[in-house]
């Protein structure tokens, strides 16, 4: 009777252990299945590390495993081999799944953005604008050249908020670099919005924050400019490392200065 039981226990490992590896790739799956839920939702980079750190163990495993033939005998194994190929299958497209889910919700949303703000500062939105308004997430970086309709975008986004009711105008913080460009900024989102948002510089920002903490105005340094940097240029120049150093980057900037003069006048000339 003892080869039997020794068969009947390894007839009851093995259906253990499909059962086990089921289980675990249905789990993986049925999550990755939630991430894509969504028909609304932007896919992040952050949804995808997440799904991949939890069930990477699995994944590793069923790579590496070699000996999953040994399972052949078990009752599930035609629907474990199954599921092996669409879970590595489903790991390996990702970021292509990802990419064809956010396009489609691009558009859908960009239909939806244009619908509540219309034209921002007398002009249609293209769908690159109007998808940068839509995404709803705590930092969004915009890459886009001089002109390209940044600072639109940027008037259209507080328009959707407000608009949408998401925001309140006193939630809204506004910050540029320069004076000149906030008080463009201030002006322009008045005009689109009719709220008198305002706007300014990180520097002004952390002013008024330092001012409202303390209760007195930080004193600005006084320190000359000018006069500072000639003074550590004296110091530097002591050093014959550091003379030779100021040489290179002179004689470097001196070919950047004389292409961009040359850019200039021949874009100038062909204007």
């Amino acid at each position: 009777m003892w080869l039997f039981d020794i068969i009947r226990e390894k007839k009851h490992i093995r259906e253990e252990r499909c059962a086990m590896l089921l289980s675990r790739i249905d789990t993986a799956l049925d999550e990755l299945k939630q991430v894509f839920s969504c028909p609304d939702r932007f896919v992040t980079d952050d949804d995808i590390t997440i799904w991949k750190n939890k069930h990477c163990p699995i994944i590793t495993e069923l790579r590496a495993d070699t000996e999953i033939f040994k399972l052949k005998k078990a009752k599930k194994y035609r629907e474990l081999t199954r599921k092996i190929q669409l879970l590595l299958s489903a790991e390996k497209e990702l970021d292509q799944t990802r990419n064809i889910h956010n396009e489609k919700t691009a558009n859908s949303r960009a239909t939806e953005v244009y619908s509540v703000i219309g034209q921002v500062e007398g002009k249609k939105l293209d769908t690159q604008q109007l998808v940068a308004i839509s995404k709803d997430v705590h930092t969004h970086l915009v890459l886009a050249g001089a002109g390209t309709g940044k600072t639109t975008t940027i008037v259209g986004l507080i328009k959707y908020l407000l608009k949408t009711g998401k925001y309140k105008q006193n939630e809204i913080l506004v910050l540029s670099f320069t004076n000149a460009s906030a008080s463009e900024m201030k002006e322009r989102i008045s005009n689109e919005t009719g709220c008198p948002i305002d706007a300014s510089t990180f520097h002004k920002l952390g002013m008024n924050i330092i001012t409202e903490v303390e209760g007195v105005k930080p004193k600005i340094t006084e320190l000359q400019q000018y006069s500072f940097i000639k003074q550590q240029l004296e110091l530097l120049m002591q050093d014959d490392e550091k003379v030779e150093a100021l040489l290179v980057f002179l004689a470097k900037l001196r070919k950047w200065l004389y292409f961009a003069v040359f850019y200039d006048f021949a874009f100038s000339s062909f204007k």
